[in-house]
């Protein structure tokens, strides 16, 4: 992702929401919803942008979404390769600034991640925790410049259950990263993500 790119399309959204750049190069903005409820991070990688955006036109909800749009798959390592899926420094860093009451990861498929059972990247891959390889460890850059750490190494978290009659799956890695930070994550599909949306937001 170059930051050319990144600052087009933020000129472009900002012609419709209030939105900016952070230091990791998340593109975040604003959707404002009727008056109450509580303040929702939607965090999906930049490739699904335009799904999401589609899922949140029209959309009525109380409160607020924070789309944050995670561009951490395609920033370069000095150690060479790419990351073979999110970091998850950026997101830590947008939880800690925006505080939100939930958190939703875009994922594959259909229905809500309710788990992960923990897992480590390596050099021969993905493994268990428990694997003895060491996870892989890099130095990130960011389209702003900015460069960061990243430890491929992700526990295990288990999601509170929601009211909802959602298929229920393995979640994405990085929703231990919220629950870290006490913010109850979610995995939710891309399949049929409109509908899914607007009924994870219809609880408050």
């Amino acid at each position: 992702m170059q930051a050319g790119v990144l600052l087009a399309d933020l000129e472009a959204l900002s012609g419709y929401v209030r939105a900016y750049v952070d230091e990791f190069g998340t593109l975040l903005a604003y959707f404002e919803g009727g008056m109450g409820g509580r303040t929702h991070l939607l965090w999906v990688p930049y490739e699904e942008a335009i799904p999401a955006l589609k899922a949140l036109n029209g959309l009525f909800f109380r409160g607020r979404v924070i789309l944050g749009l995670d561009v951490s798959p395609k920033s370069t390592t000095l150690e060479g390769p790419r990351l073979s899926g999110p970091a998850g420094a950026p997101l830590a860093h947008a939880l800690s600034r925006h505080r939100p009451d939930r958190l939703y990861l875009l994922q594959e498929g259909e229905g809500l991640g309710v788990f992960f059972p923990g897992g480590k990247e390596t050099e021969k891959g993905w493994t268990g925790l428990m694997d003895e390889a060491s996870p892989l460890d890099f130095r990130v850059q960011a389209p702003t410049g900015l460069l960061y750490r990243e430890r491929r190494l992700y526990p295990p978290w288990e999601a509170w259950p929601l009211p909802l009659d959602f298929p229920q799956k393995e979640g994405p890695y990085l929703g231990g990263v919220g629950w870290a930070q006490g913010v109850p994550t979610y995995g939710l599909g891309v399949v049929d993500l409109p509908l899914s949306l607007k009924a994870v937001l219809g609880l408050g």
